[in-house]
């Protein structure tokens, strides 16, 4: 199995906002403060006055338009480590201008099959979780 390394540049040019768009869109739909949580952990720990609730894993996804034109959405099962936490996780996929996405509990994410998909990263060998379209609630983050 290969999984694609890390890439500095690729998570400075995409993490940041994206962790703001989610961070703005809990707050105002769920009255939760999202920050920035530990570095190699879940990129993001929600508080309800001031009490850990949830954690928030976040993607942006390359598909145009407001909604994914995919019937699944792969979830990379170099991610598990991200999803499994002592409190429930959310994985948010959005979409390139950050206006419309996806949240999905990890735990369905985890019971769901791998598969091999070939990508511009990995030619070969990495898994991701193959997730129904329907276990995730689309969002409109802005």
């Amino acid at each position: 199995m290969r999984r694609k390394k890390f890439d500095a540049e690729l998570d400075k040019a995409c993490d940041p906002e994206t962790r703001e768009a989610v961070k703005l869109w809990v707050r105002r739909n769920w009255q939760v403060f999202a920050e920035d949580w530990e570095k190699y952990k879940a990129d993001l720990l929600l508080k309800r006055e001031g009490i850990p609730v949830a954690y928030a894993e976040v993607e942006m996804r390359s598909w145009g338009g407001s909604k994914c034109p995919y019937k699944t959405i792969h979830i990379a099962e170099r991610k598990e480590k991200l999803l499994k936490n002592n409190l429930p996780t959310l994985m948010f996929a959005l979409n390139d201008d950050l206006r419309y996405g996806y949240m999905c509990i990890a735990e369905r994410i985890l019971n769901c099959n791998k598969v091999e998909v070939k990508n511009k990263y990995v030619a070969q060998n990495e898994y991701f979780y193959d997730v129904p379209i329907e276990y995730f609630r689309y969002i409109q983050l802005r």
